[in-house]
């Protein structure tokens, strides 16, 4: 059951977001941990983490403390804006040419280097739900799915030397479905600095415990990009039994406001487009924010993509959310946008 996509700080220059280099100002790692992985964050902070002071984005004292009335109300406006950043300011600013962070990190591939880095990898016979179908059959693949489908387990079970001397395993581990035609499906992700602060390992002392290879988002695309000679028709993230609180929370208050229930099945599905609230903030959610650091370090081999979210949750049990990531000239693979309710921030003023 996916948690979340883990953000690593260290009180050592550089700072760091997702594991990247990134210039932070000077912070306490309380407070951006805070503002990166939870929905009470300071949006200020948010805009930091891509180098900028608050004034340029927009921020006012008046616009934080007294926000305008959006799609999702004021509870989950700290999310919204979080998204809105990482896609303007992370991936908008990618395809420009200035991708925050600099270059992205290239672990080589194979599973030698994936050994290195104290992860084995095994396949598994247990086959995908078969919830599963409608979308499958949805996706614009060019082949059959059918039969086309692994289920990778990789396990962070072995010993490791980070520069920092030999570490011992920490225990974290992402499961995933995929299929080599452009999907993934991901069912666990427990990282290493998540499993960390489980064994309430101090703050500090986690950046130097963790393999180099450590974030969902690069052990997916080492995972990718290892087992196929296309990378780049890699289209659909998904995700399914999604635990991890805040999304969890997020996700009910959008079926219970647009389906009057937490209980959407397949033919219910509510898509959004990032110009609307809903689609920002699973955007800025913990589970959705893998999808921004693969479409801002990956843009070199993925092109410009046009991110639209699906979510559902079959039965009240199985909460879901599938990330279409659309290749310039394609149409979305499920359906129409769902209609934006009135009350949406898209033509408000940011305030300053």
């Amino acid at each position: 059951m996916p948690e979340t996509e883990e953000v690593v700080m260290s009180d050592a220059s550089p700072s760091y977001v997702d594991g990247r280099p990134v210039n932070i100002h000077r912070q306490s790692t309380p407070e951006i941990l805070s503002a990166i992985n939870f929905t009470s964050e300071n949006p200020r902070t948010v805009a930091r983490a891509f180098g900028h002071q608050p004034h340029t984005l927009g921020f006012s004292s008046s616009h934080h403390q007294a926000p305008v009335k959006r799609a999702l109300g004021e509870k989950w406006i700290c999310l919204i804006e979080k998204g809105r950043r990482y896609y303007e300011d992370g991936v908008l600013a990618a395809y420009a040419g200035r991708p925050p962070g600099g270059p992205p990190e290239d672990f080589g591939e194979g599973e030698d280097v994936l050994n290195e880095f104290g992860w084995s990898r095994h396949e598994d016979s247990e086959e995908i739900n078969r919830d599963w179908n409608p979308a499958l059959q949805a996706m614009d693949l060019g082949t059959p799915i059918e039969g086309d489908i692994s289920y990778i387990l990789l396990d962070q079970n072995l010993e490791f030397d980070n520069g920092h001397g030999t570490q011992e395993i920490t225990k974290a581990r992402y499961y995933a479905y995929y299929s080599l035609t452009g999907f993934i499906l991901v069912t666990d992700s427990y990282s290493p600095s998540g499993q960390l602060r489980r064994l309430q390992v101090p703050e500090n002392e986690i950046p130097n415990k963790i393999p180099l290879l450590h974030q969902f988002s690069d052990a997916l695309w080492f995972e990718w990009k290892t087992h196929t000679d296309q990378p780049g028709t890699f289209r659909y993230y998904a995700v399914e039994s999604i635990i991890n609180h805040p999304t969890a929370e997020l996700m009910d208050d959008i079926m219970e406001a647009r389906r009057g229930s937490d209980d959407v099945s397949w033919e219910e599905r509510l898509t959004f487009n990032l110009t609307s609230d809903e689609g920002k903030a699973l955007f800025g959610c913990p589970n959705g924010v893998a999808v921004s650091w693969l479409l801002i370090h990956r843009f070199a081999t993925l092109g410009k993509r046009t991110p639209r979210v699906t979510i559902l949750n079959p039965s009240g049990g199985m909460r879901s959310m599938i990330w279409d990531l659309i290749p310039e000239g394609k149409p979305g693979s499920f359906g129409d946008v769902t209609p934006e309710k009135s009350g949406s921030s898209d033509d408000e003023s940011d305030g300053g």
